[in-house]
């Protein structure tokens, strides 16, 4: 499921192009960061300055940027943004805005206010001596809100967008290393020169810091190496200002100058962070996320003793002859400096001095620090069947034949709301449902409980059931009536995938009464101190008033804080929850020329993937094949194909690829566990000019490169057969049930035998035109037959790892259609999730050629 923090990219014909709102984050992001280090080398260099510096201007210009076209995107979706967009959005004042923009805005506010702040600040006071004051505070937090707000802009891209993994990847770790250069600015006394590195303070601060971005990176940024990307970039944007810096000539206009400098004095060398980063990244690798506190530590120390060791001889080497250079800028100094020996030593190593207590004390804060870089909820999710989280399956109860609906709850544990319909018309007693976890070493499941039926409709029933556990399910569904007693089994995925806010509306009320509650508390504890021991009819004293106001005064100071603590321990559950939410294995696509054709490689290269400690159960084959892959492309949708990759190994699979047009494909990869959990991998792909003969990795292997919806409601096939969507004159709109219903006609207009195309009667795949939806269809539904068979063919002995896939593995293709398709019909049940236009690709198999229908669809909101 994409995660609700942005409105949905559009499709375009450039999908990689990063959209304006986030364009505008990350230059105002950079111009304030920019402009702040600009200033404080102006500062050192020159002294004076106005509000109309330069380096002024870069700040503000950078709140003004992002302000603007914040306030804009704001504005744009509250009055004329379609409803996705909307619902999409957070609501602030009654305005709807993705949660970056508002945080952006916020922080082009405060940097305004801090401006003419600041400006007085200097006329009252002087200037600043220390990088901190309180205007300063101000347009810190401003500056701190709008890099903030631009990487969550970036990450909800990232998270919404699996077409542009790298491009938005690659952008957050930029945003992440933008506050790495925050933290030197605002550590600039502790942490910035070099001098400093053979003290105490030095690497508490550092280590209390420096972690809680790296390993923020190293957990929310979707790239193989992102700590290491993003202190590669601090690196990178530090050297790019300390060399740009140096080539402007500068004189100071402020007396005394004891250093004559005529140059911008650059900003110190940065902390050598890339061997932290690398290390952050291969024990991420090794590990895997979870178990947070045991990863943390490890995280934590290891930057430690990479960091520590690095820099401590690394800031040796800074003050040698060999670093005054324009390569490293040191021994540059403020024009108000009194240059002398000092420069090249290291500074209070004789009073904070680096014991080994201090180390210790440093590595337990970058555990601390490592640690709450798993509070942040900065990696967002997607679901299997990206963005359509429902479960739809149609088939055989025993002689009943039934369509069952499971509305995922979205949280774990979840109550999941159920339709069953009976769709023969035979008498019904009752319809019990049972959901039945995978692992059969779990206690006994509950007793089933009875499908009300629903009034007006006698063919159809509902119930709610708890998924009490993470995994793959099957929801029991047993029909009773006159033709005797049937079971289906229904797969369903159990994961958490979204975050309910809590609705305006309920929030405003339980804030009335919490105030309301408080006030009469402390309302309360004032009476009684003031009035409790007096006579009947006595007034209090001035000297009982008194001591009534302080027990109110204490009173209200100690509900503060236990509120204060309430919220603290909220937030720290939702972290934990967020920090757990469900989202696929991250795999990367690639293409390479091999033997006259082309050749795509998808590796799934997840961490996860390998850790025993997550132990993911082996996949099996869902009708006949390990993985089926699908390559759309992404500009126009006008093109596609079905592979089938060969494995090469646990986590590689080679599929050849056929002549499509060149350009981005957006890539879907569905497998399926032995536990029965399903998984849809996303990635991107570039495919160049067609060469050679298309030798197909599998017999079932399909592609077409028909870039037309349909004609009406037709739509001509390979062979000259032709394809009808059966559907009614109504619209579609999201969430109503909406079976798609094609038949196959042959050239002279009669209905056309079809062959069973891998085991059923068709397959359907569809996309809504910005990737934000992707489905493949049988006619059982959404439900995978490989998760279906691993219920129903799971024994006692299936306890072992292993077991029940190498007796999947060795079954004949699963449980579909034998012989002719019967009258050349193919039904998918489903209901659109989410508005928009979509894609719709049927392929069918007719005197043994997989055919492909292409249509278009228009899905309106709910009613």
């Amino acid at each position: 499921m994409a995660a609700a923090t942005a409105p949905p990219v559009p499709a375009t014909s450039r999908p990689a192009v990063v959209p304006w709102y986030v364009a505008a984050g990350v230059i105002a992001a950079t111009s304030a960061k920019v402009g702040v280090i600009w200033d404080i080398s102006w500062h050192r260099s020159i002294g004076r300055d106005t509000f109309w510096t330069p380096a002024h201007m870069a700040i503000y210009l950078g709140g003004a940027l992002a302000g603007t076209a914040c306030g804009w995107l704001a504005l744009r979706t509250t009055f004329s943004g379609v409803g996705a967009e909307r619902d999409a959005g957070v609501r602030f004042w009654g305005f709807r805005a993705p949660l970056g923009a508002w945080v952006c805005i916020w922080g082009a506010l405060a940097m305004i206010t801090s401006g003419p702040f600041d400006n007085w600040w200097h006329n009252a006071y002087g200037l600043d001596v220390k990088v901190l004051s309180p205007p300063h505070v101000i347009l810190a937090l401003g500056l701190w809100a709008i890099q903030l707000g631009a990487l969550f802009l970036v990450l909800s891209v990232q998270n919404r967008a699996p077409e542009a993994l790298r491009l938005y990847g690659v952008l957050a770790a930029y945003m992440i290393a933008i506050l790495l250069q925050n933290v030197a600015t605002i550590g600039i006394e502790q942490i910035g020169f070099a001098n400093l590195a053979h003290n105490r303070l030095y690497y508490l601060v550092a280590a209390g810091a420096v972690p809680l971005l790296l390993v923020a990176a190293g957990r929310g940024v979707r790239l193989r190496w992102p700590a290491t990307t993003a202190a590669a970039a601090y690196m990178a944007f530090s050297l790019l200002m300390i060399w740009v810096l140096q080539l402007f000539p500068a004189t100071p206009k402020l007396a005394p100058v004891f250093n004559p400098v005529t140059h911008m004095v650059p900003p110190p060398f940065p902390l050598l962070l890339v061997p932290a980063g690398v290390a952050i990244d291969l024990l991420m690798h090794r590990v895997g996320t979870g178990r947070d506190w045991r990863l943390a530590a490890l995280l934590g120390v290891a930057f430690f003793a990479v960091f520590f060791v690095t820099q401590w001889f690394f800031a040796e080497f800074l003050l040698t002859p060999h670093a005054r250079n324009f390569f490293f800028g040191v021994d540059q100094w403020d024009y108000s400096s009194r240059v002398g020996p000092w420069r090249y030593r290291f500074w209070r190593s004789d009073v904070n001095p680096v014991t080994p207590r201090s180390l210790l004390v440093a590595a337990l804060l970058a555990v601390v620090s490592a640690r709450l870089a798993a509070l942040p909820p900065i990696a967002l999710v997607a679901a299997v069947h990206v963005g359509s989280p429902d479960t739809f399956f149609e088939g055989a109860a025993g002689p009943y034949t039934v369509r069952v609906i499971v509305r995922s709850p979205g949280v774990v544990p979840g109550l999941a709301q159920i339709t069953v319909r009976v769709l023969a018309p035979k008498s019904v007693r009752r319809v019990l449902v049972l959901p039945v976890y995978w692992d059969p070493r779990t206690a006994a499941p509950p007793p089933p409980d009875i499908a009300a039926r629903v009034p007006g409709d006698s063919t159809l029933y509902d119930a709610a059931l708890w998924l009490m556990t993470g995994g793959s399910y099957s929801v029991q569904v047993t029909v009773e009536g006159d033709a005797g007693t049937g079971t289906a089994l229904v797969p369903v995925m159990a994961v958490a995938t979204r975050r309910l806010a809590l609705q305006r509306s309920l929030g405003a009320g339980l804030l009335a009464f919490g105030v309301f509650l408080c006030v009469g508390a402390v309302a309360l504890i004032g009476a009684a101190v003031r009035e409790s021991g007096l006579e009947p009819g006595a007034d209090p004293d001035r000297r009982r008033t008194g001591r009534a106001r302080v027990a109110m005064g204490v009173s209200a100071a100690v509900i503060a804080a236990a509120l204060l603590g309430g919220r603290a321990w909220w937030n720290a559950v939702d972290a934990a929850y967020r920090s757990g939410l469900y989202q696929p294995p991250h795999a990367t696509a690639t293409v390479r020329a091999e033997g006259g054709g082309h050749v795509l490689r998808l590796a799934i290269d997840d961490t996860s993937w390998t850790n025993p400690r997550r132990q993911w159960t082996p996949l099996v084959p869902d009708h006949g094949h390990l993985m089926h892959l699908f390559l759309v492309r992404d500009s126009t949708l006008g093109a596609f194909a079905h592979l089938h990759p060969l494995p090469l190994d646990s986590t590689t699979f080679d599929a050849a690829v056929p002549p499509l047009a060149a350009g981005r494909y957006r890539v879907y990869a569905d497998i399926v566990h032995e536990s029965g959990f399903a998984q849809t991998l996303v990635a991107t792909v570039d495919l160049g000019t067609p060469t050679g003969t298309w030798r197909p990795s599998d017999p079932d292997d399909a592609w077409t490169g028909n870039g037309k919806g349909e004609r009406g409601n037709v739509a001509d096939l390979a062979d000259g057969s032709t394809m009808i969507w059966d559907r009614s004159a109504a619209p579609i709109v999201v969430d109503q049930e909406a079976p798609l219903h094609f038949v196959v006609t042959d050239p002279r207009g009669r209905p056309a035998t079809l062959e069973p195309y891998m085991g059923m009667a068709g397959h359907a795949m569809l996309t809504r035109t910005d990737g934000a939806v992707f489905v493949h269809l049988h006619p059982a539904g959404s439900v995978s037959l490989a998760a279906l068979e691993t219920f129903q063919l799971r024994q006692p002995g299936d306890t072992i790892r292993g077991a029940l896939a190498k007796r999947l593995t060795t079954m004949p293709m699963g449980s579909g259609q034998r012989g002719a398709v019967r009258s050349g019909e193919v039904t998918f049940p489903y209901a659109f999730p989410q508005p928009g236009p979509y894609r719709i690709w049927v392929q069918v198999k007719r005197n043994g050629r997989i055919l492909t229908g292409v249509f278009d669809a228009n899905v309106g909101p709910a009613r």
